[in-house]
């Protein structure tokens, strides 16, 4: 595989998950969607109308008014690329669209298409008109084409706004924490904090707010001679100590390499040493594990993000949060480290 096969397919997951949550939190009833499909068509003369979803090889269709029998072109990766309005306006001169049952089938002649974005900034599909004549929309409707896909985009920003409220995410996460109880675990996986972080990530700069992260090591004195389920319970005491001192914005749960990953929206420049501090000083104390008590202590690693740009970088974040984590360890551990990242909009 070529290293920019490599990325498009890398590219092609962070979209895919993007859209994930966008239908998880944000979408519309079928009516809704129906609903701007019909006003769509009426203001551009179109005989159908669809909304297709990127998928790992065709488009999914998410919702089709008046479409013909079977599934629309799979061109949505098309109409992404341009980043505009995509639109052929005869069918007999693109190779891929006369090609198509629907162009064969059905003569449709005439294709027109807009990408969606997800809340998250990713561009997640397209909405699409068509018609059986080769034609081509005038400016006007070229115009309300636009206008209707920043509506339902604006739509479904709004509903995401109210899924992610903190104790949305928070009710998010302890369902989740049960299910892991009752699977045998007992913390947020990486994967489920991955993606509780681009949800409160994404409120936070649809809100206009700052955005911070903590990065938890334990000590290595409390954990080198521990078994694995005591380490697990290592984990688990220091969940629960730093549990106590989070407000109710904040989340956490398990990462890699064993550490802990604290999510602190909101959180402005001169806060982050201040509550990083405190993270510190609530994991410094003593817990009693089966027979023995040992001292628990650990390194924190603070980043923290002041304007954020449309699209988490999450490695660039967790990259920082890590720099950070190392300092506090050659400090000499148990203690706190800062690094900031200001990022321009979009």
């Amino acid at each position: 595989m070529t290293h920019q096969s490599t990325h498009d397919s890398h590219l092609l997951h962070i979209r895919l998950d993007a859209q994930r949550r966008a239908l998880q939190m944000a979408s519309l009833s079928q009516d809704d969607y129906r609903r701007i499909l019909r006003l769509l068509q009426l203001l551009s003369d179109a005989e159908c109308a669809w909304i297709s979803l990127l998928s790992e090889d065709q488009d999914q269709l998410l919702e089709g008014l008046d479409i013909p029998a079977g599934f629309p072109p799979s061109i949505a990766q098309r109409v992404i690329a341009g980043e505009g309005l995509f639109e052929c306006s005869s069918a007999d001169c693109d190779p891929q669209l006369r090609s198509h049952l629907w162009c064969s089938e059905h003569e449709l002649g005439w294709l027109a298409a807009y990408p969606l974005h997800s809340p998250e900034g990713h561009a997640m599909g397209m909405v699409a008109v068509a018609a059986r004549e080769p034609r081509s929309l005038d400016i006007r409707q070229r115009l309300a084409l636009v206008d209707l896909v920043n509506l339902l985009e604006v739509e479904m920003r709004l509903r995401f706004l109210l899924a992610s409220q903190p104790q949305a995410l928070r009710k998010q996460m302890n369902s989740i924490s049960l299910a892991n109880q009752q699977g045998g675990g007992k913390l947020l996986d990486p994967a489920e904090i991955a993606d509780l972080l681009h949800c409160s990530y994404t409120r936070c700069r649809l809100e206009g707010r700052a955005y911070a992260l903590a990065l938890v090591e334990l000590d290595p004195l409390a954990t080198q001679t521990l078994t694995p389920q005591q380490i697990e319970e290592l984990q688990l005491a220091a969940a629960s100590r730093l549990q106590r001192n989070l407000r109710l914005g904040d989340l956490l749960g398990l990462w890699h390499q064993g550490r802990l990953l604290v999510l602190l929206p909101g959180v402005e420049s001169e806060e982050l040493f201040g509550v990083g501090d405190k993270l510190v000083h609530s994991l410094d104390d003593v817990v009693d594990l089966e027979s023995r008590s040992l001292s628990l202590t650990a390194s924190i690693g603070v980043v923290g993000i002041q304007l954020l740009k449309e699209r988490l970088d999450l490695e660039l974040v967790l990259h920082a949060a890590g720099e950070a984590l190392g300092q506090a360890i050659l400090a000499g551990r148990n203690r706190v480290r800062i690094q900031q990242l200001t990022q321009d909009s979009r």
